[in-house]
């Protein structure tokens, strides 16, 4: 029973912030018709064209202006995950960056058979003196 209660409070601050954080109503179906434009009328988390809502990057309450710049396509269940996780950078919102990266194993320099060639301008920088080679 609390969670709903937290849930339907958290939806009332999302969905229906105080007004003076608002733009007039027709200016805010302006801009959040721009932002669907934008964004071809797709969530930009998952391609959804279902029930679909501008979403603050930065939310009004912490500053966040109502602008194009600070307005992304979310459809409803993107933007309750987006909103829940707090996400709050473009590059959160559009990719999950919860998978683990897997790093090719490094190996030890004196295993690499590469070889490196020198710039040509190396000669002149340092004086025409040859680069002494490791070891020597």
């Amino acid at each position: 029973m609390g969670r709903n209660l937290e849930r339907q409070a958290w939806e009332s601050s999302v969905y229906h912030p105080p007004a003076e954080y608002q733009l007039p109503q027709d200016e805010w179906k302006l801009l959040r018709d721009e932002c669907f434009e934008r964004d071809d009328r797709r969530c930009v988390r998952c391609g959804s064209a279902d029930i679909l809502s501008a979403h603050h990057i930065m939310p009004r309450k912490e500053g966040g202006p109502d602008a194009l710049y600070n307005l992304v396509t979310l459809c409803h269940p993107c933007h309750e995950e987006v909103e829940d996780k707090g996400f709050r950078t473009l590059g959160n919102i559009k990719c999950q960056y919860d998978a683990p990266i897997e790093e090719p194993p490094l190996k030890p320099i004196l295993d690499r058979k590469e070889t490196f060639v020198r710039p040509a301008w190396h000669a002149w920088v340092y004086g025409g003196q040859p680069f002494p080679e490791p070891g020597n």
